[in-house]
């Protein structure tokens, strides 16, 4: 999903947006008399953050894929995290800073002007350290908070299981 990501996040703008289609989250139903009426996602919690974070860095449509009855407590915090949905609202121009086979890391600066988010994106199948330097994120950062923990950060730097992802609200220095 991250390569394909990559190739709309560029026809994002006023009225336009990628649609990355739903996600598949939670009790995902599926129709067929072979199959459990309440099958639960494949998905590891990580990847479910993952492309939660994804989703909202390049502003796409929110389209939930289970069953939103048989929500868990996980999944509800999935869809309710508030400072991961702000992503959606005061974000604009998300894009890659970087992408290699095993890592990515995207910025998405605030319409306010008072700094960017940046998630980074574990896309092995190993646990791995990314880092951003504050070179590539071109913002004098003066805090950052992990918008999945509530952690504040003074660099930008995490140890990401396979498939993981951290996202940052970075403000700017005033």
């Amino acid at each position: 999903m991250s390569e394909r990501a990559e190739k709309w996040c560029v026809h994002a703008g006023p009225g336009r947006w990628p649609d990355a289609d739903m996600l598949p989250f939670g009790a995902v139903r599926q129709c067929g008399a072979a199959l459990p009426p309440d099958r639960w996602t494949k998905f590891t919690q990580d990847e479910q953050r993952t492309l939660m974070t994804l989703w909202c860095m390049m502003r796409s449509p929110l389209m939930m894929g289970g069953e939103l009855t048989k929500c868990d407590a996980f999944t509800l915090s999935l869809l309710t995290n508030a400072g991961v949905l702000e992503i959606q609202k005061q974000s604009f121009c998300a894009h890659p800073l970087r992408t290699t086979d095993t890592e990515a890391v995207w910025i998405a600066p605030r319409k306010d002007g008072r700094g960017a988010y940046i998630a980074v994106f574990n896309l092995s199948d190993e646990e791995r350290r990314i880092t951003v330097l504050p070179e590539e994120t071109e913002t004098a950062a003066g805090r950052a908070v992990e918008l999945w923990t509530g952690d504040s950060y003074r660099t930008l730097s995490a140890d990401l299981r396979p498939h993981a992802c951290a996202v940052w609200l970075a403000e700017t220095v005033s």
